[in-house]
Order: C-alpha cells, then structure tokens, then sequence
C-alpha cells in the first residue's frame, strides 16, 4: 500500500468515526444555525443603531418578546462558540447573540468582544457595504468630549 492509500485510508476512518460521534441530525441542525447566522447577521448588524455600543442598556419589552429574543440569543451564541472551531463567523454569531440577551453579563461580554480594532473594522466595513453609518464607539465619544 503506498503513502497516498495510507493518508485516504486514515482519513476515510477519521471521517466514519466523526459520524458516529455526530449524529446526521447534530450536523444537519449545525448546518442550518450556520446559514441562518450567514443571513440573518447582516440585517441584524445594519437595523441597529449607529450608538448602540455606547448605550448598552436593555430597553423593557413584553414577556413573551423577551423570552424569544433570549432563546434566539441562546442559539446564536451556541451556534457562534461551534464556529469558532468549526467553519464560520464564530466571533460575529457571537457579537449577535449577546446583543439578543438579557443578561447582567451581557455589557461586560460585548466590551470584551468589540474592543480588537480590527473587530471594529470589519463591523464597520460590513454595515458600510449594507448603506449604513459605521458603529460609534465609547472611545470615540470620549476623543470628541476631551479637549
């Protein structure tokens, strides 16, 4: 058997063991999450508003609107943790997930996620590219306010 067969072989059996530790229905709901945070990120990133990491507070909403938007959010950040070892926006799905909760955690959790400025950039090169106004940042504020 040459080197080629050996590396075909041990893949064909990584593959087989990888199914059997995932069943068909993890990956057909884990493909369905991906693509759904691969729609629905982009809208969501461009309806909010340009201040909205500067005004983190919850807004009060009905019971039932509350509990929806938490378990979306459940799914986003679940979904958003998978991607960061398997293919995907990991870090974006998460960024999502977390402005859906309510949470005391939550301000905290998206300070520490949005304060790479390359995270920035491309969240801002994103709602750009969808014909809205770039993210305003605590910093930024911050720079206009001091002398």
């Amino acid at each position: 058997m040459s080197e080629g067969e050996t590396i075909d072989k041990t893949f064909f059996q990584w593959i087989e063991q990888f199914i059997t530790i995932f069943p068909t229905e993890f990956l057909i709901t884990l493909s369905f999450l991906s693509l759904l945070t691969l729609l629905l990120t982009p809208l969501y990133l461009k309806q909010l508003p340009q201040d909205y990491f500067i005004r983190l507070e919850s807004q009060s909403s009905p019971f039932f609107l509350r509990w929806t938007r938490n378990i979306i959010g459940v799914l986003f950040i679940f979904a958003g943790l998978l991607m960061l070892v398997l293919p995907g926006q990991g870090l974006l799905t998460l960024l999502i997930g977390l402005c859906l909760i309510e949470s005391p955690l939550r301000k905290g959790l998206i300070k520490k996620l949005t304060q790479s400025e390359s995270f920035r950039g491309k969240i801002n090169k994103l709602r750009r590219s969808l014909g809205s106004s770039p993210f305003l940042w605590p910093e930024d504020v911050k720079k206009t306010l001091d002398p």
